[in-house]
C-alpha cells in the first residue's frame, strides 16, 4: 500500500509540476507574495479577487504562498494567472498518531496544486518540556516527510520563525533540526528572528551564513529597531533585506522572494512598491 501510495504521488507530481517552477516568471528576481495578502488587499479596496490578482501580475508578482488546507483560495488563484510557489502549515511532531496523516494531507495538497514544495512550521514546545528532546523529535518527523515528498517531486522546507515558543525562533534550535533532518531545506525569512526576540533575536545575516547551502525560498519582510514588531514598509526598517538579497544572490540564488507586507494599509500598493525595491536591489 505504501509502495503504491508513493507511486501515485510521483506520478501525479510528475505531471503537476511540469512547468511549474518556470511558469508565469519573467525575467530575475522572481516575485511572489501570500495569496491571503492579495484576498486582504481585494477587501480594503472592496474589489473582486481577479481584479486583485490583475494588479499583482502587473506589478511583477507572479506567484503566491498559502496554507495548504485553503483549496479554494489557491485554486481562484492559479485560475487567476498566478502560480503556487509554497503551501504551508504546522504539523504537530509531537503527536506520533496524527502527525503522520497531516504530512500525507499536507504533499498530497502539494501535488494536487502543483507546488513544488511546502514550508512546515512545527507545532511550539509543550510548557516545561526538555526541548532539545524535542528537537529530536521534530528533525526525525520532518526527515521522514522530506523523504515521502521527495518521492512525489516536492521539497520540504522550514522557516526560522517568529514566535518565542516555536522550535525554529533560534539558530540553536535550527542547527539542530537540520543535523537531524539533511534532506529538509531552509525558507530564509528575513526578519522573523528580530520579531522573536522583539527586537533582539538572533542575526539573520548569521543564519544565512550558516545555512545557505540549504536556502530554497526566500521571505522578505521589514521591522524597525524603534517599533520591533510594527509594520514598515520593505526597505525603510532596519532589516538588512539588501545585504540578504545581495548575498543569496551572489551565493547563486535565482529563486522566489515572497514579499511580506503584513499590516499595511494597502496591502496591494504596499506589494507593488515592494516589488518594485526589490527589482531595484537586483538592478531590474
Amino acid at each position: 500500500m505504501e509502495v503504491n501510495r508513493r507511486g501515485f504521488l510521483a506520478a501525479a507530481g510528475a505531471v503537476a509540476l511540469v512547468g511549474c517552477r518556470t511558469a508565469g516568471f519573467t525575467g530575475a528576481p522572481r516575485v511572489t507574495t501570500f495569496g491571503s495578502y492579495i484576498a486582504s488587499g481585494a477587501r480594503q479596496r472592496g474589489i473582486e479577487l481577479k481584479v486583485a490578482a490583475e494588479l499583482m501580475l502587473k506589478a511583477g508578482i507572479a506567484g503566491f504562498d498559502e496554507s495548504y488546507r485553503d483549496d479554494r483560495l489557491i485554486e481562484s488563484l492559479k485560475s487567476m494567472g498566478l502560480t503556487p510557489v509554497s503551501l504551508y502549515g504546522e504539523v504537530n511532531f509531537f503527536d506520533a498518531a496524527k502527525a503522520p496523516r497531516t504530512t500525507e494531507a499536507f504533499i498530497a495538497a502539494a501535488v494536487r496544486h502543483g507546488s513544488p514544495r511546502v514550508m512546515v512550521i512545527p507545532a511550539a514546545f509543550p510548557k516545561g518540556c526538555d526541548r532539545y528532546r524535542q528537537l529530536d523529535a521534530i528533525a526525525a518527523g520532518l526527515e521522514r516527510m522530506a523523504l515521502d515528498a521527495q518521492t512525489a517531486g516536492v521539497t520540504v522546507t522550514v522557516e526560522d520563525f517568529g514566535s518565542p515558543d516555536s522550535p525554529c525562533s533560534r539558530i540553536a534550535y535550527m542547527k539542530h533540526i537540520f543535523a537531524g533532518a539533511p534532506h529538509v531545506r531552509f525558507t530564509l525569512d528575513s526578519g522573523n528572528f528580530h520579531y522573536a526576540g522583539n527586537g533582539h533575536g538572533d542575526d539573520i545575516l548569521d543564519a544565512l551564513s550558516l545555512f545557505s547551502g540549504r536556502i530554497e525560498h526566500v521571505h522578505l519582510k521589514d521591522y524597525s529597531n524603534a517599533t520591533p514588531r510594527r509594520y514598515v514598509p520593505l526597505g525603510k526598517g532596519d532589516i538588512p533585506n539588501r545585504t540578504i538579497v545581495e548575498k543569496v544572490r551572489a551565493n547563486g540564488y535565482d529563486g522566489c522572494y515572497t514579499l511580506e507586507e503584513c499590516g499595511a494599509p494597502d496591502y496591494l500598493s504596499a506589494l507593488a512598491a515592494a516589488a518594485a525595491q526589490l527589482r531595484g536591489w537586483c538592478g531590474a
